[in-house]
């Protein structure tokens, strides 16, 4: 009897164990399953966050580029348009009037051309510059004395500034050629060296602004022919 008690007892004590290890077993396989789902479920969500944020980053970045560039674009073109238009308009109402005077075989032996050429916006003087040549009138010596004459007296007219330019130049070896160029949006008129006023080459002998038609009439009344 008490060794029939011993065999179910021992029977029962490893039935026990087996399934002991047995459920070890199980647990440990559980817990490893259930490691790799936290693992596969921590991960995935946490890398499909970071691809989303990206494409956000990177498509409010473009979108962000897409606008600067369309604004500076839409800018770009009204400047360019605005100064295609500003220029159209100048030359609408830009002209300009040139007006010549030759002497021949004068008293001191010389000929002279005198050129002016006039620009107005609208009619109203904005620029001109003036072109003074003297030439020893040919088989003429007195005209080699008045050159030299000239040569030494222009030197007092060399007197530059802002918007009011002279320049003097020989011609060949008998004659000289004085320009004179005169800005009214640069040049101060008080600026002006006195002297300029003494010869008509060099002289500013209108303000700013003056009528075209006013110019062109006192032109003409001084032996001038103008178109």
């Amino acid at each position: 009897m008490n060794q029939q008690n011993n065999q179910v007892q021992n029977s029962t004590q490893q039935l026990t164990q087996e399934e002991l290890q047995r459920t070890q077993v199980l647990n440990l396989q559980e817990l490893e399953e259930t490691i790799k789902f936290e693992k596969k479920t921590s991960k995935k969500p946490a890398i499909i966050v970071s691809i989303i944020g990206m494409i956000s980053i990177i498509f409010g970045s473009s979108f962000l580029a897409f606008q600067h560039f369309s604004a500076k674009k839409v800018e770009s073109s009204i400047q360019k348009r605005e100064t295609k238009e500003k220029a159209i308009d100048k030359k609408l109402t830009t002209s300009k009037l040139t007006c010549e005077k030759i002497d021949a075989n004068l008293p001191d032996g010389t000929d002279t051309k005198f050129t002016i050429d006039y620009t107005f916006n609208k009619d109203k003087l904005t620029s001109f510059t003036k072109k003074f040549e003297i030439n020893q009138t040919p088989g003429n010596v007195q005209g080699a004395v008045t050159l030299e004459n000239y040569k030494l007296a222009y030197q007092s007219f060399l007197n530059p500034t802002l918007g009011y330019q002279i320049t003097v130049s020989p011609k060949d070896t008998t004659g000289l050629i004085v320009n004179v160029q005169v800005n009214f949006e640069k040049l101060d008129i008080t600026k002006v060296h006195p002297t300029q006023a003494t010869h008509p080459s060099t002289s500013v002998d209108y303000q700013k602004d003056t009528d075209k038609k006013i110019i062109q009439d006192n032109a003409i009344a001084n032996g001038f022919t103008c178109k």
